[in-house]
């Protein structure tokens, strides 16, 4: 198959559109000042503060894979807990729903109740009461965890 150069020259484009995609997302959080600019950061925290969270909820259950009980136990709070989350931030966000910071709040909700979470998680499945490593390392409440 032979490649023309309108071909190669739209593959330079889009390779330098994802380049440029990717190092504005880097650089969304850096100094938020509007709303846009807040909520965009804050969306962006919490997407990586979810694949942070189903990483130590998966290790949660892997820890305890000879026991089938406490597994059930544990993916049993875990989507309680999903519902509790769901259900406490949309009571923030109602708080402010007049105002443009509803978004914001909730975000911050979210992302707060998410990071809390993580470490319960982590605390109560992954570590151990002797001098024993924890099976994760302690999870951090940043963008880049």
């Amino acid at each position: 198959m032979k490649i023309g150069a309108n071909m190669i020259y739209k593959i330079t484009i889009a390779i330098v559109f994802l380049f440029l995609a990717s190092a504005c997302e880097a650089d969304i959080c850096k100094n938020p000042i509007t709303t846009l600019e807040i909520n965009n950061c804050l969306s962006l925290k919490m997407e990586n503060a979810e694949k942070v969270l189903n990483k130590y909820f998966v290790e949660s259950k892997n820890n305890y894979k000879e026991y089938p009980e406490v597994i059930a136990a544990i993916s049993n709070s875990q989507n309680e807990w999903l519902e509790y989350r769901k259900a406490h931030c949309s009571s923030i966000y109602e708080i402010y729903k007049e105002g443009t910071i509803r978004g914001v709040m909730h975000g911050e909700c979210m992302l707060g109740i998410t990071y809390t979470r993580t470490h319960e998680l982590w605390e109560n499945y992954l570590t151990y009461p002797d001098s024993t490593p924890p099976i994760l390392p302690e999870p951090k409440r940043s963008l880049n965890q």
